[in-house]
């Protein structure tokens, strides 16, 4: 599943590469937006969040709008590593 193709809005990437390019940034108890270091991945950090079922919940699922990112919900979650960030596990 991690090798699976994405292909939106022109850009074509992996779920891997989603995983080692971009985290959750969680700036509320249970909501946070992704973050990504390169910018093909716009689309992703435009129609893509986390949500976390509580406070101290470390572990959250994404959401993504739009039929072409549901491989995203599917198969990625997010892990808190800090008290902010999440990385992106697919």
């Amino acid at each position: 599943t991690e090798n699976k193709k994405i292909i939106v809005d022109g850009e074509q990437f992996t779920l891997s590469e989603i995983s080692h390019r971009c985290e959750v940034h969680r700036f509320r108890d249970n909501y946070g937006h992704i973050e990504c270091s390169d910018s093909k991945f716009r689309t992703i950090e435009r129609k893509c969040e986390a949500h976390f079922p509580g406070v101290h919940v470390k572990t959250g699922e994404l959401e993504c709008s739009g039929e072409e990112l549901q491989l995203i919900q599917s198969y990625c979650s997010a892990t808190m590593y800090s008290d902010s960030y999440a990385e992106i596990d697919c």
